[in-house]
């Protein structure tokens, strides 16, 4: 990493966390798993944040994840992906802690970029999902019964060795920058990704359907 990004970085973190009110953060890197007998499903929470005036109680906690990325560079697939992301470590959440979270939040880091530290949290830089928008038990449950039909999809791959590439321009430049097979992949775009070209606009709590 150069200097200069690594200067952004450093300014970016340094930003984020003004924009924390520390005492609210319950956990840190909150570990989530479960047996799902054929399969473990495991992750990691960025943060657990209480509700404003609640008592740190399970069910008002909120979790909270943080991306790199800002919101005009995101398409409505990154929003999808990201709300399944989403509604997969909510059901975590509840079978960890007997209760669904009070709301997941997504915050954008790279909508705090920029010459000046802005002196309110930026209204793109937050995305919430809670029962009314994507984070019911019906949504979730859905979520989850794609997430164990891809586990099926994967296994029977596995079981052929045979991985058949991506349809063209459902992978974003961003992942294929980072995937580890992208020198020798046989997608029909190679490994370049197709650059983000649709503009998301939208409120703070946007309804997709991550």
């Amino acid at each position: 990493m150069s200097a200069s990004r690594r200067s952004a970085s450093c300014s970016t973190s340094t930003r984020w966390r003004e924009r924390i009110s520390t005492p609210r953060v319950e956990d840190t890197e909150h570990r989530l798993q479960t047996d799902q007998n054929t399969f473990i499903m495991h992750g990691v929470v960025d943060l657990l944040v209480n509700t404003p005036g609640a008592g740190g109680d399970p069910g008002d906690c909120e979790i909270w994840d943080y991306k790199g990325t800002s919101r005009v560079s995101m398409t409505p697939n990154d929003l999808l992906s990201y709300q399944f992301q989403m509604q997969v470590y909510a059901r975590l959440y509840e079978l960890k802690h007997d209760v669904l979270p009070k709301k997941v939040v997504i915050y954008l880091l790279s909508e705090l970029d920029g010459p000046t530290c802005p002196t309110k949290r930026p209204v793109n830089a937050v995305l919430e999902f809670d029962a009314s928008n994507g984070l019911s038990k019906a949504a979730i449950d859905i979520a989850m019964a794609e997430f164990v039909d891809t586990v099926g999809e994967i296994e029977i791959a596995r079981a052929h060795d045979q991985w058949d590439p991506s349809p063209p321009d459902c992978i974003s430049e961003q992942d294929c920058a980072i995937c580890d097979f992208r020198w020798d992949c046989s997608t029909p775009q190679r490994w370049e990704g197709r650059e983000a070209e649709v503009s998301v606009g939208g409120t703070e709590t946007t309804e997709m359907t991550e």
